[in-house]
């Protein structure tokens, strides 16, 4: 399932994703993410096989002036493409914002692909709205 998420955020970004998989880099990511204590990696499952997955970061501000004490960062939600509009993405993303509600946590933050369409209107189901606008251009080159 990793790489076929990686294809496709490729897809979506192709001068910021990679289109190829370093599946050593991929495994310590992953099990980083699985024995965070700060952090809960959410999979989606048809009979063994799993369909879907997001990543949810708690973050802890210990700085005294911070006015953010807790938020959740969601990241990684892909749903294998025969499981799509079957709410399985829904689902992920519900149960990672009830557990960063439960931690405490007082706003959930995401980044997204421009031209994906469908994650927008997800998030924007969940009350999600654009706050930031994040702009890139190619160094030493042509802009991008």
């Amino acid at each position: 399932m990793d790489a076929l998420a990686v294809r496709t955020e490729h897809a979506l970004l192709p001068d910021l994703a990679n289109a190829r998989i370093d599946r050593r880099a991929a495994r310590r990511h992953w099990s980083r993410q699985v024995f965070a204590p700060d952090a809960r990696v959410f999979v989606a499952r048809h009979g063994r096989r799993a369909v879907g997955m997001i990543g949810a970061d708690l973050k802890i501000a210990r700085h005294r002036y911070a006015v953010l004490r807790r938020h959740t960062y969601l990241h990684s939600l892909f749903v294998l493409p025969a499981y799509r509009g079957s709410g399985v993405a829904r689902r992920l993303v519900g149960l990672a914002l009830a557990w960063s509600r439960r931690r405490g946590a007082t706003l959930a933050a995401l980044e997204m692909a421009v031209p994906n369409r469908a994650a927008r209107r997800l998030y924007g189901t969940f009350g999600f709205v654009p706050r930031e606008t994040r702009f890139t251009r190619r160094l030493g080159g042509r802009p991008a």
